[in-house]
C-alpha cells in the first residue's frame, strides 16, 4: 500500500490510500454530526497510527458514543481514533462565548499538545482556566486524553502554530497585540498600531 493520506472536510473524517492497485482510496470515514455547524482545524498522528482531531463546534456535536452540548456560542473539541477510525476518547472544552483557533501535534512519547483561544474563563478537566478579555492556552495530555497542564500566555495573543521536536522540546508561533507574559518576559506593544508575532521554545 502506497503512502496513507488524510483528507478533512467540515465535520467529515476521510482516511486515503494512494494505490494505484486499489479501486476505492476509502479505508474508513467517520463523521462529526452538528446541527448547526462543526469544523476540523488541526489533525496530528502518533507513532501507533492514531489519529487526533481537534476542531469547534456550535450547539451540539455526535461522534460514535459521544454526544455534546456547548456552552458557548462555539466550543472545542478534541478526539483520538485508533488507526481504523474507532473513537477511543472525546474531549470538549469551552466558555459561555465563543472558542476556537485551536491546534494539535504529538511527540515521540505520543503525548498530546493542544493550543487555543478561550474568550472567558472555563473549566479544563476540573481545572480553572483564567482568562480575562480572552486568552490562549497550551495543554498537555497523554494518550489516553489525561491533563498533565494548561499554560495561558494572555489576552490579545492568538498561537498559529505548534511543532514538537527530537530533543523533547517544542515550538509555538503567533501574535499579539497587547501584554503577554512569555515565561516570567513580558512584552507589551499596547501603544502599537499593529500586531506583533512571536517564536517561543518550550520544554515539556
Amino acid at each position: 500500500m502506497g503512502i496513507i493520506k488524510v483528507l478533512l472536510t467540515a465535520a467529515l473524517v476521510f482516511k486515503l490510500a494512494s494505490s494505484s492497485c486499489q479501486p476505492d482510496p476509502f479505508i474508513w470515514t467517520k463523521i462529526f454530526k452538528s446541527n448547526v455547524g462543526a469544523t476540523v482545524s488541526d489533525i496530528a498522528v502518533d507513532t501507533e497510527n492514531r489519529y487526533v482531531f481537534v476542531g469547534s463546534f456550535s450547539t451540539s456535536l455526535e461522534v460514535d458514543q459521544y454526544s455534546f452540548q456547548s456552552r458557548g456560542l462555539s466550543d472545542l473539541f478534541i478526539a483520538m481514533t485508533d488507526s481504523t477510525g474507532k473513537v477511543m476518547w472525546m474531549k470538549h472544552w469551552g466558555g459561555i462565548y465563543g472558542d476556537g483557533q485551536v491546534f494539535v501535534e504529538t511527540d515521540q512519547n505520543n503525548n498530546i499538545y493542544v493550543s487555543g483561544y478561550f474568550l472567558t474563563s472555563t473549566l479544563v478537566e476540573n481545572q480553572l482556566i483564567e482568562v480575562n478579555g480572552g486568552g490562549t492556552f497550551i495543554a498537555k495530555m497523554n494518550s489516553s486524553g489525561n491533563l498533565s497542564w494548561v499554560k495561558t500566555l494572555g489576552p490579545y495573543c492568538q498561537l498559529m502554530e505548534i511543532k514538537v521536536n527530537k530533543d523533547g522540546a517544542f515550538g509555538i508561533a503567533g501574535f499579539y497585540g497587547g501584554a503577554v507574559d512569555f515565561g516570567g518576559i513580558v512584552s507589551d506593544n499596547s501603544n502599537m498600531l499593529q500586531n506583533s508575532i512571536f517564536f517561543c521554545k518550550l520544554y515539556h
